[in-house]
């Protein structure tokens, strides 16, 4: 009998430990995959434990720039959230009924699309947005990382060392 990952109830709390078997299971480091647990590939390849809680929290953190603090934290919205996030799981679950990873954008993908189909338009919006603004910046940033690399030699002549010969360049 394979294990499935507890699905949220509204009244859990996000840092309810029951939630992180996956990540308890394998550390972050492991590259053995054991049947019916869930991995997550990050942006830069690493392997993480899967987490439904961390899709809770962006989509509570969609609802807040919504609707605003106080009525994100309310019973009907953490309903929904947790709904959304149950949704989510079940449908990765259904795509890999053995274990497996999931690429973060695969994870993401699947909560704009619940949040559509919950008729929650603004929150999506919002989400995607959010979304977007990220890949922005992450993109600036690798040019910014790649432009620091062709300016910046590791090596530079400074002067000859007279006293030698052939004369060989002073390397700083």
């Amino acid at each position: 009998m394979q294990a499935k990952p507890k699905l949220l109830n509204p009244s859990d709390s996000p840092s309810t430990p029951e939630f992180k078997t996956t990540q308890e299971a394998l550390s972050p480091n492991s590259t053995v995959q054991a049947p019916g647990l869930y991995r997550v590939i990050r942006r830069n390849g690493e392997l993480t434990g899967f987490d439904q809680n961390k899709i809770a929290v962006a989509v509570t953190k969609a609802f807040q720039a919504v609707e605003g603090s106080d009525k994100a934290a309310s019973e009907p919205i953490q309903r929904v959230v947790s709904d959304i996030t149950n949704n989510v799981v079940q449908t990765l679950i259904r795509r890999k009924p053995g274990g497996g990873s999931f690429y973060i954008e695969e994870i993401q993908d699947q909560v704009e699309l619940r949040l559509v189909r919950a008729s929650h338009y603004e929150v999506a919006r919002a989400y995607m947005l959010y979304r977007e603004t990220r890949a922005k910046i992450r993109a600036q940033r690798s040019q910014d990382h790649a432009q620091q690399a062709t300016f910046s030699p590791g090596l530079r002549i400074t002067q000859a060392e007279e006293n030698c010969f052939p004369p060989y360049p002073v390397l700083t």
